[in-house]
């Protein structure tokens, strides 16, 4: 009932630029990445009609290193978890340097034992009230989740096991909620 299509962002710009941004197969080679250098991935699902309230779509992508010399460091995934719901959200993930901000799409520069804080912003950009409206996030590879940083508004957060949850509730149309929580990079 879905089909997801992965995208690179190959301008850089931290927005999905369709008919710019690479599409990405199954074992699409990406680049050279050096040491600290980091890419934008973008994942776009789409639900066929009649999709039933409530279905899930998981989709993981993982990235392995091949070549270079010495032993590769393991493979890394990242799920992304789609999950229909009433309303129509538009989902927003930034992150900064400086905890409360300010805050931006682009990729940031950071050294490990440094923290770097997410917000994750939805709107509900529909016609009608979103119900059961949560918002989740997994803390990110080689990161540690610094705790008691989860805050969600409206709503409450909390964090387990690596994912970081905003309960939010119901999302009246044009109306926002804001999940924030910062990470340490792991030394």
């Amino acid at each position: 009932d879905f089909t997801s299509v992965i995208y690179l962002d190959s301008n850089g710009n931290g927005v999905l630029d369709v008919g710019t941004d690479t599409v990405l197969g199954p074992t699409t080679n990406i680049s050279l990445l050096t040491p600290g250098q980091s890419v934008n991935i973008f994942v776009k699902v789409f639900a066929s009609p009649g999709v039933l309230i409530g279905a899930v779509d998981i989709d993981t992508i993982t990235a392995t290193t091949t070549g270079g010399t010495g032993t590769p460091p393991p493979a890394v995934s990242v799920t992304d978890t789609t999950i229909v719901i009433s309303g129509d959200l538009i989902v927003e993930k930034a992150q900064s340097a400086t905890a409360g901000g300010p805050y931006s799409v682009a990729p940031i520069n950071a050294l490990p034992g440094a923290n770097i804080y997410y917000q994750v912003t939805v709107t509900n950009t529909g016609a009608a009230t979103a119900t059961g409206v949560v918002i989740n996030d997994s803390v990110p590879p080689y990161t540690t989740y610094v705790a008691g940083s989860a805050a969600c508004v409206p709503g409450s957060a909390a964090e387990a096991g690596g994912l970081v949850t905003g309960t939010v509730g119901s999302l009246a149309p044009g109306a926002s909620a804001v999940l924030t929580f910062a990470v340490k990079i792991d030394q």
